[in-house]
């Protein structure tokens, strides 16, 4: 597929953008220094963005392709509710290396993930209620059991980056994610300890024609987001 001149002047400034962002945060996002390290005139930046809230829109957009494409692909072919949670659990905690561009480009950037992490605990609650809805997985309080998880894997998600949670680690968390879901222990460590085909955490940077809908599509701004169960 050819890529255009604009699909590719936008990836420069979303990769000027991402440098930026690790080197000082949100802040840094001026339409100066982005013109100036994508290497483009000062007015290009305006056939792109309006703001520099509408980058910052198509860094999460990024971040959130990335994630879906790889929980697709770990999920790829699998049928059984349990080994899909298992499956993307095990690929949204291995998505971090310990100290990683891509964890402090998370964490420590005052990017606003709060969307991307919304549409992320999105794809883990329709995952979950379809066990539930088979019988595969059984709760007393499925909000509150929901709503658990989804803090437990945000906070361990955090924790691998920081590397207060070492990658031995992981297979534990989903064992037990999948404990909390009514799945019994010894099958819960059966299903952690499958080979699933996890992707290896990315390397900044994310690629725009890679990862977003092309210009021509108008929908470059558009963060990508599930239908809520």
């Amino acid at each position: 597929m050819t890529i255009s001149k604009r699909e590719k002047t936008r990836e420069r400034l979303l990769i000027a953008a991402q440098q930026l962002l690790l080197e000082g945060g949100v802040s840094a996002l001026t339409v100066n220094k982005l013109s100036a390290s994508a290497e483009l005139a000062l007015g290009t930046f305006y056939n792109y963005y309006r703001t520099r809230e509408e980058v910052v829109e198509d860094i999460c957009a990024l971040l959130l392709s990335a994630y879906q494409r790889d929980i697709d692909a770990a999920t790829a072919g699998l049928e059984d509710p349990a080994q899909i949670v298992a499956a993307s659990s095990l690929q949204t905690l291995s998505m971090l290396d310990s100290g990683s561009a891509l964890g402090r480009l998370l964490f420590e950037t005052e990017l606003p993930i709060e969307r991307v992490i919304h549409a992320v605990r999105l794809r883990f609650i329709r995952d979950a209620r379809a066990g539930l809805a088979s019988g595969v997985f059984k709760v007393a309080n499925e909000a509150v059991m929901l709503s658990m998880i989804s803090g437990a894997t945000y906070a361990a998600l955090h924790d691998r980056y920081t590397g207060e949670l070492p990658a031995d680690s992981l297979l534990t968390v989903t064992e037990n994610i999948l404990v909390l879901l009514g799945v019994a222990p010894p099958q819960a460590l059966g299903l952690a300890r499958q080979s699933y085909a996890l992707q290896p955490p990315r390397k900044l940077p994310l690629l725009a024609t890679e990862l977003l809908a092309p210009l021509s599509a108008k929908a470059a701004s558009t963060l990508p987001a599930l239908e809520t169960p």
